[in-house]
């Protein structure tokens, strides 16, 4: 196996760690919802007013989101040979 693969089984392996730590920790993870309630700033539409603000658990959700498509970005040629060449 290359190197591409065994990161690639590497990063299989991860998420399904944390997948078993999310339903371990399910009933704690609603103590989260205090980031929905911290809010950094607004956004302003012109001739509407406020339309929406920005909070914090937005931040986290957007920066998990930007780690899961660079995971997967470098994970792609493994994934392509385990899926092509198999």
């Amino acid at each position: 196996m290359n190197d591409q693969t065994q990161r690639l089984f590497r990063m299989v392996s991860s998420v399904a760690l944390l997948t078993g730590v999310w339903l371990i920790w399910s009933e704690v993870l609603p103590a989260l919802a205090v980031l929905k309630h911290v809010q950094l700033w607004d956004i302003h539409t012109p001739g509407v007013g406020v339309t929406g603000s920005v909070t914090l658990a937005d931040i986290a959700l957007s920066m998990l989101v930007l780690l899961v498509t660079f995971v997967a970005g470098r994970n792609l040629p493994g994934l392509l040979e385990i899926g092509i060449l198999w």
